[in-house]
């Protein structure tokens, strides 16, 4: 498949209690429009993408990618909490906003185009799979240029995420919504991706790790929390040379961080590579490389 060279990228992260309003003005100085009932995921979504976009001239067959582990989150819990705790019908745009794939329409409708747009969910390797995807349409020129995101708000209460990965409890929540604007054109591009590549055995992910990492001097990885210490220290054995980029200890977490880490390492013009590895619960891995353009 073809590799995508990435020529934009952006990060947009914010505190868990951002009020409404404040992103409603967002997208307003971003696009020049009022996005009256649009809700937390959509503005979310909109914001990341136009700032990517921003600057850039889109090919009009640009596919839009929007991964997100979680969805609409927010309103899906306001629309369980009337059912089940109140006894009541859902108030009627909370309904019509737990259909998160409507956010990936809301990023068409202010970019133009005539690409498709599509959202993308598969649980703890959503980003990975929106690559996947953007990669094979790009390769057979369904699409001309790829729109990525990864997109999710901080709706999972402390005390569950605590619950759901408890070496990780104390870890600061925050929303994201990060953005590549990537095609099959290296000039002018800030750097590419390779992968994401599937592994069935960390074994043979570190096997990988060892292959590609020919200069550790130039290397950094970054783990996913679902990551075990055994991993990492039998990683350490094979390169220990390799460093770490650490986005969670400097920025904070969301549930599509892969999105926000390859932004965030693009951002800087510096030679060096990154590798991002992965895993689900039933032990499926995921490397995805990115190294840099000077």
């Amino acid at each position: 498949m073809k590799r995508l060279y990435i020529h934009h990228a952006s990060a947009f992260l914010a505190a868990p209690d951002t009020a409404l309003g404040t992103y409603k003005q967002i997208v307003k100085q971003l696009t020049g429009h009022v996005l009256r009932r649009a809700n937390r995921f959509v503005l979310l979504s909109v914001i990341g993408a136009m700032q990517c976009a921003r600057g850039a001239e889109l090919d009009p067959l640009t596919g839009i990618y929007l991964a997100t582990e979680n969805g609409n989150l927010s309103d899906t819990e306001n629309v369980l909490d009337q059912i089940f705790h109140q006894g009541n019908l859902p108030m009627p745009y909370n309904f019509i906003h737990t259909m998160s794939n409507t956010a990936a329409f809301y990023v068409a409708n202010q970019l133009g185009g005539s690409g498709p747009n599509m959202t993308i969910s598969s649980k703890y390797l959503s980003y990975e799979r929106a690559l996947e995807l953007a990669r094979l349409d790009l390769s057979t020129d369904r699409v001309h240029a790829a729109l990525i995101g990864g997109v999710d708000d901080a709706g999972l209460p402390a005390l569950q995420f605590g619950q759901r990965y408890p070496r990780h409890a104390s870890v600061k929540l925050i929303e994201g919504s990060c953005w590549q604007y990537a095609n099959d054109q290296p000039a002018g591009a800030l750097g590419y991706v390779d992968g994401p590549v599937t592994f069935a055995a960390p074994d043979a992910l570190i096997a990988h790790l060892r292959q590609i990492v020919v200069t550790p001097a130039s290397w950094q990885v970054c783990w996913g929390l679902n990551v075990d210490r055994a991993v990492k220290q039998a990683c350490n054995q094979v390169l220990p040379d390799l460093k770490s980029f650490d986005f969670i200890n400097a920025h904070g977490y969301f549930d599509t961080l892969p999105a926000g880490v390859v932004s965030r390492f693009l951002e800087p013009r510096q030679p060096g590579n990154l590798a991002w590895v992965n895993t689900d619960k039933q032990g499926r891995w995921m490397v995805v490389s990115i190294s840099r353009s000077i």
